[in-house]
């Protein structure tokens, strides 16, 4: 066996030998590897990634309207790529301690009522005390992200539902389209919607998930807040 590999060897070599004064002078690579970097340049956790609790939820990826607080969508606006790694905040820099992704459909009469007490509207007549979860949260450092996956029953959301479900529910913050669960399809053994996902955002680490609308939603997302800042990240 020792021979053989020595003869493999020294047919590499003498097939890779030959000049090299003509390589003098030619520099290296100097990047290195490549990664999905957050707003501040930090590279998005690769490590311990699954779709269980305690694990990293991967870098998902999708197409959207990003929030700046306030903002009007129309047939004329852009869509822009969006990103988990947005949210990503070890050094705290953004000013996000939780991430919560809602999962929803159009045509669902709970993701209906939860869009409506975070965003703050009444499409629904359910939120008649007026409540937006998304306002209440957000100097605790909570973002919240919608996402949207089904428009009509069975049909695929389209970036038309996504627009029309903002102007509906009044939405102002982040909220994108995955047809289908076409990103987020390893999350569901059943599709039960809402879906939500309570993430830290100083590791990415799912925290909790739950299934249905929960009109205590935003004291059960005080509550983690209150861990992560009694708890060190993942």
């Amino acid at each position: 066996m020792t021979r053989s590999i020595g003869a493999v060897l020294l047919g590499l070599l003498v097939a890779c030998g030959g000049r090299t004064d003509r390589l003098e002078g030619l520099a290296g690579p100097t990047e290195g590897p490549t990664c999905d970097a957050n707003p501040y340049g930090v590279c998005y956790p690769a490590d311990h990634v699954g779709t269980a609790v305690g694990d990293r939820i991967a870098n998902f990826r999708f197409r959207g309207f990003r929030s700046p607080g306030t903002y009007t969508v129309d047939e004329m606006t852009t869509p822009q790529e969006l990103a988990l790694a947005d949210y990503y905040d070890p050094d705290g820099e953004l000013g996000v301690k939780i991430l919560h992704v809602m999962v929803n459909t159009r045509w669902c009469g709970p993701s209906n009522e939860e869009a409506d007490f975070v965003a703050g509207a009444n499409y629904t007549g359910q939120n008649t005390g007026g409540a937006s979860f998304a306002r209440e949260l957000e100097p605790l450092g909570v973002r919240f992200l919608e996402v949207l996956v089904d428009g009509i029953v069975g049909q695929p959301a389209t970036l038309d539902d996504l627009r029309a479900w903002i102007v509906d529910h009044d939405i102002d913050y982040t909220a994108a389209v995955d047809p289908h669960y076409g990103e987020l399809g390893p999350l569901f053994t059943t599709a039960a919607i809402p879906f939500n996902m309570v993430i830290d955002a100083r590791s990415m680490q799912i925290l909790a998930t739950s299934v249905g609308f929960d009109t205590q939603l935003d004291a059960s997302v005080k509550s983690w807040v209150t861990w992560v800042d009694t708890h060190p990240p993942m």
